[in-house]
C-alpha cells in the first residue's frame, strides 16, 4: 500500500492491514488516515512524535462539517490509534 508518505507511513500501513482484517467499511478509515498522513507530510514532520496542537491543526483544517469530523474520529480503532500515538 503506497498511499502513505509521512514519517509514520510504516505504522499507518500496518494499522490499515489490521483494519482491513477486522472492520467492514475499512475504506473510510483509509481516507481519514490518508488525509492525516498528507497533513503530516505537508507539515514536514521528521520525528515520529507530535503533540495535541498538531492534531488540533489537522482537525481544524478539515473542510467538513463538525458532525462529519466527529464521525471520522469516533470509530474505536481510529480513536485508539490517536490516543496511543
Amino acid at each position: 500500500m503506497g498511499i502513505f508518505t509521512s514519517v509514520f507511513k510504516e505504522e499507518l500501513v500496518s494499522f490499515m492491514d489490521f483494519i482491513k482484517l477486522s472492520v467492514t467499511g475499512w475504506n473510510a478509515y483509509q481516507r481519514t488516515l490518508s488525509d492525516f498522513d498528507s497533513f503530516l507530510h505537508t507539515e514536514g514532520l521528521k520525528e515520529k512524535k507530535f503533540d495535541a496542537g498538531l492534531l488540533k491543526r489537522w482537525f481544524d483544517g478539515l473542510t467538513i462539517t463538525l458532525s462529519t469530523k466527529k464521525t471520522k474520529l469516533s470509530h474505536e480503532p481510529l480513536a485508539k490509534l490517536f490516543i496511543d500515538i
